[in-house]
């Protein structure tokens, strides 16, 4: 079987879609090749891959020869790699939603549908098209795009709310948005199979898009839990390590603000933040003090489960903030579970209506501030609860055990790719 990976980030650990990709087709029997549009390379897992990327497009877009080629060397980063990369970093950076508008321009404008594009989906031949549900009407497009060329299946995966209009009332933002919805329904229209991230999303999209819906989350091997003596650090360690996107950074520096409250008396805990988030050094002053907390830049997936394994506490964090509402309302972060499996205490900030956040009161898999208000009040009696901490540690692996277990995740992706491709043959 050959699946073909159709994504804006490379498909590899650091990124957030390639660590739920990778996880959700660990072991399976099957070729792997990437289509994607950032800078970056994909993992060694891919076979082939293809980058059509973003800066070409503007530079090209009265030559469609050199636009997109195959990727032959994942570890070389080139000059040019890096120019995009900067530019990439630029425009994270900038907060004006216009950049949205002037990329959908851009691919619009620019003939990436190509003989080079051709040749590789055609060389490929995947039996199975892999790719997210975005408002980024490029992947979407790209997905279609790769399906009309081979014939092969659609399966799609929506993890974050690309559908609601934003919470600006702009007249240009909105309309770029109803042409984006409406990408959206051609593009579900397409997949075989319809993926989402939690039971609200669910609800939803089955009403949006008027087909059955499945929830699948990533997963983690919850077989045997590792059995250590439990010694907490002295200051106690606390961990985030994610995207500060979104109003998190904000959200973190309410954190950083209950603990320097915290530790008046004496220093009771720190918290270190790690993240790839580009940020202005404005951002990272704020967030972190340098006494109670420390911005300690990004570090490889691997790192991160070994500082989760020797934090005595680890954030999830929401933003509280209407504006992004509806951009994380139905996300349910693939940190979590990462968090879940390390069986660590788990402190977490966010507006009760997220689908995460949510999930976490349910089920009392954390300790969880639902307000900037009860931040410090819960923070604080947890920090000088040690009991409270195993307590929630204990809590954390035993509701990842019932619920993200990898074997049942991967059985029902296996036996609804089963039934795809039956329908194909």
């Amino acid at each position: 079987m050959r699946i073909l990976f159709v994504s804006s980030s490379p498909v590899n650990r650091q990124t957030s879609i390639g660590n739920s990709f990778l996880n959700l087709f660990d072991g399976f029997d099957a070729e792997f090749y990437s289509l994607y549009s950032r800078t970056g390379y994909p993992d060694k897992k891919i076979k082939s891959a293809f980058r059509i990327a973003e800066a070409q497009l503007v530079k090209n877009i009265f030559n469609s020869k050199k636009i997109g080629k195959k990727v032959e060397n994942y570890e070389e980063t080139t000059l040019e790699d890096k120019s995009a990369q900067k530019l990439e970093t630029t425009v994270k950076l900038n907060q004006s939603q216009l950049k949205y508008i002037a990329r959908d321009a851009v691919w619009k404008l620019a003939p990436w549908k190509n003989e080079n594009l051709r040749a590789y989906i055609e060389e490929v031949n995947p039996d199975l098209i892999f790719s997210v549900l975005s408002s980024n009407s490029a992947v979407n497009d790209m997905a279609a795009y790769a399906a009309k060329i081979s014939g092969a299946k659609v399966i799609l995966y929506a993890w974050d709310d690309n559908y609601s209009y934003p919470y600006s009332k702009s007249p240009l933002l909105r309309a770029a948005q109803f042409f984006r919805r409406k990408k959206m329904r051609k593009t579900a229209a397409l997949a075989s199979d319809l993926f989402v991230i939690s039971d609200i999303q669910k609800y939803d999209y089955e009403k949006i898009f008027s087909r059955e819906c499945k929830v699948i989350t990533k997963g983690a091997d919850f077989s045997k839990r590792e059995e250590k003596p439990v010694l907490h650090n002295n200051p106690l360690k606390i961990l985030y390590a994610g995207n500060l996107a979104l109003g998190r950074s904000e959200t973190i520096s309410h954190i950083t603000k209950a603990l320097e409250k915290i530790n008046r008396d004496g220093k009771k805990a720190e918290l270190r933040i790690y993240s790839a988030t580009p940020l202005t050094d404005e951002q990272k002053k704020v967030m972190a003090d340098s006494s109670n907390s420390f911005f300690m830049g990004s570090v490889s997936a691997l790192e991160v489960q070994k500082l989760q394994s020797e934090a005595d506490i680890l954030i999830h964090a929401e933003s509280f903030k209407e504006e992004y509402f509806n951009l994380i309302h139905y996300s349910f972060s693939t940190k979590l579970v990462d968090c879940f499996h390390s069986a660590k205490c788990i402190f977490a900030v966010g507006p009760e209506k997220a689908a995460s956040i949510d999930c976490l009161i349910k089920n009392d898999a954390a300790v969880v501030a639902k307000s900037d208000d009860e931040i410090y009040e819960k923070l604080n009696r947890l920090i000088n609860d040690k009991n409270m901490i195993d307590e929630y540690a204990a809590k954390a692996w035993e509701y990842g055990k019932k619920s993200f277990d990898r074997v049942n995740i991967q059985r029902l992706l296996k036996e609804s790719i089963e039934k795809v491709l039956q329908k194909r043959n």
